[in-house]
């Protein structure tokens, strides 16, 4: 009811259509000297977003490698189900794991990747965002609810026991890199609006940095959750062999994007190897279905370089965001094109990357602010006085400026930028993390 009340009052964050008659670019072709590296939230995302290019990369190479951040063990409804249990206990969940771990192994085994190409990392579903967020060099590692655990749970994982900590699953994929050795990467979308989804390329990312000097891999988006009501995506939810999958058209305007189309044969084995997902398909099969479609498509990452200018962070109904530095400073402005109520705030993040200092002991600020002041400033967990980021609003009271010291970030050479916003205590939206590197 409260949600309900709020659209009424405040308005749309966003409206975004759902066709686009545009013409997308073809993805560039794979070589036989391309190692591909496919990186999966979950087991059954390398097969809804990526299944058709693991098809063509693997008809040019046989170096097509998929990494699984979790085993998606918290999908205990469609578990219940599955396995007719009313009531499950901790070590459920586990099993909940490892039978999509086997049902990722038979999806791939039809699509053609080997077992031994397949990599699973083991880490909690529904929890590598918070651990993102708030579970760095700590002696105390997250700690699963479900599975009452705070460490990989799985013999077959690459780090087996390893805590559910930031900087272990910054180094399994150090590992996992330094094998493949990528030139094509695959990950999903930092809009992607499940947790996990947006995790996962923040990691990645992380590790890309701390291997920046030795592998310079392309690295491409694909899009599984989209949710920006009333758009429903993808549309129809059926199995629509047929049709093409276009990204939703707000995306399209904002980034760069590639599209691959299948053979038949490539369409109906993405649809075979979908099936393989049984206890996912309860309830879902036709949004799991209308991934089998002509195409797939990509929007290439690009990292902004940060500089004097202002570089459009994030722009919806309500408010517009930009970046920019100076050099002691990243500027951080906040433009309102709707009038606000006082409950109105954003909690903005920072992450500063330094290759002198390791990540985890990096300063990650969290910024609250609302149309009058800085509310709160916090380093992790720990509270900074909040006089230490200025805080300008022009004259119309449309306009925050929020300028943060890089001295605050430990002069980083890149930051990660990302956030939400709220009404009270009621989330309007969160906005995609975005990695920016900082001039000179």
């Amino acid at each position: 009811m409260k949600r309900y009340l709020f659209f009424i009052f405040f308005g749309l964050s966003l409206v975004v259509g759902n066709s686009y008659s545009g013409i997308i670019a073809p993805l560039p072709v794979f070589t036989s000297k391309d190692r591909v590296l496919i990186c999966a939230p979950h087991p059954d995302d390398e097969v809804l977003g990526c299944a058709g290019i693991i098809q063509q990369a693997l008809a040019k190479t046989r170096h097509v490698y998929i990494v699984f951040l979790t085993n998606g063990d918290h999908n205990w409804l469609e578990f219940k189900i599955f396995e007719r249990k009313l009531i499950l206990h901790p070590y459920n969940y586990i099993q909940i794991g490892e039978l999509r771990r086997k049902e990722s192994i038979n999806a791939e085994k039809i699509l053609g990747v080997p077992k031994k190409n397949l990599i699973f990392l083991g880490y909690p579903d529904a929890g590598t965002m918070l651990i993102w967020l708030h579970f760095w060099n700590k002696n105390k590692p997250y700690y699963d609810f479900l599975t009452k655990i705070n460490h990989v749970p799985y013999p077959q994982a690459l780090s087996y026991g390893s805590p559910y900590v930031g900087e272990s699953i910054i180094s399994d994929f150090v590992k996992v890199m330094n094998k493949v050795k990528p030139t094509k990467i695959f990950i999903t979308n930092p809009v992607d609006t499940n947790s996990d989804h947006r995790a996962i390329s923040n990691f990645l990312l992380s590790a890309l940095l701390e291997m920046k000097n030795q592998i310079h891999p392309d690295v491409y988006f694909y899009l599984v959750h989209y949710y920006k009501w009333p758009l429903v995506w993808p549309k129809p939810r059926r199995f629509a062999p047929n049709l093409t999958l276009i990204p939703p058209k707000d995306l399209l305007k904002t980034g760069n994007w590639f599209s691959s189309f299948f053979t038949s044969g490539q369409i109906d084995k993405k649809a075979s190897a979908l099936m393989c997902f049984r206890s996912e398909l309860i309830g879902n099969k036709g949004f799991i279905l209308s991934f089998a479609r002509r195409n797939e498509s990509f929007e290439e990452m690009k990292i902004p370089v940060l500089n004097g200018k202002e570089e459009v962070f994030l722009r919806t109904k309500i408010y517009h965001l930009k970046i920019s530095q100076d050099p002691k400073s990243i500027i951080f402005k906040i433009i309102l094109e709707q009038p606000v109520k006082d409950i109105f705030n954003l909690k903005i993040e920072f992450f500063g990357y330094n290759d002198r200092i390791p990540f985890s002991i990096m300063p990650k600020l969290g910024i609250q602010v609302n149309i009058h002041k800085v509310i709160s400033v916090r380093n992790e967990n720990i509270y900074v006085p909040a006089d230490r980021i200025t805080y300008i609003k022009n004259p119309y009271g449309n306009e925050i400026t929020l300028v943060v010291p890089k001295l605050l970030l430990e002069n980083p050479q890149y930051i990660f930028v990302g956030g939400e916003s709220r009404l009270g205590d009621l989330l309007i939206d969160s906005f995609p993390w975005k990695l920016f590197k900082i001039s000179k």
